[in-house]
């Protein structure tokens, strides 16, 4: 078990449920100073970013619906 549902959201507490948060975190910072150095508007830099955004989110609740109890 490496998350634990609370709500619709999954909470890790196991060390491999960390680490899945902070690859993602890291992935996320990556992606968002990869655009943000190429945007010429803030919402240019959210058209460019979205995507990224939600498969990561929507990979975080696959994997937390499937490693938790």
């Amino acid at each position: 078990m490496w998350f634990k549902k609370q709500g619709w959201l999954y909470a890790p507490v196991n060390m491999y449920g960390w680490i899945v948060i902070a690859v993602a975190a890291a992935f996320l910072v990556s992606v968002y100073s990869a655009y943000s150095k190429h945007s010429f508007a803030f919402m240019e830099l959210v058209y460019k970013i979205y995507p990224h955004y939600i498969c990561t989110f929507l990979l975080y609740l696959w994997i937390g619906s499937h490693k938790s109890k």
